[in-house]
C-alpha cells in the first residue's frame, strides 16, 4: 500500500508541475508583475497553487465526507 501511495503522490506532484504554469498564465502572474509588485505576484501564485491542488484532489482522491482525516495533507510537496 505504501508504494501505491507514493505513486499517487508522484502523479499528483507531476500534475501540479504541469498545471501551475497554465494557471499562472491565466491569472496573469507574469515576471513583469513579479518585478513590479512582488506581494501581488505571491498572492496570485498562492491562489493558483491552491486552485490546482483542489482540482487534483477532486479528480484523484475521493475522500468520504464522514472521514475525520484528509489525504490532502500528504499529497503535495
Amino acid at each position: 500500500m505504501f508504494a501505491h501511495l507514493l505513486d499517487i503522490n508522484d502523479t499528483a506532484n507531476d500534475w501540479l508541475d504541469r498545471m501551475m504554469p497554465q494557471m499562472a498564465k491565466a491569472a496573469e502572474a507574469t515576471e513583469e508583475l513579479k518585478a513590479r509588485d512582488q506581494m501581488a505576484w505571491v498572492g496570485l501564485m498562492n491562489s493558483c497553487k491552491a486552485q490546482v491542488e483542489e482540482i487534483i484532489c477532486a479528480w484523484s482522491l475521493p475522500v468520504s465526507t464522514s472521514s475525520r482525516y484528509s489525504l490532502r495533507r500528504c499529497c503535495f510537496k
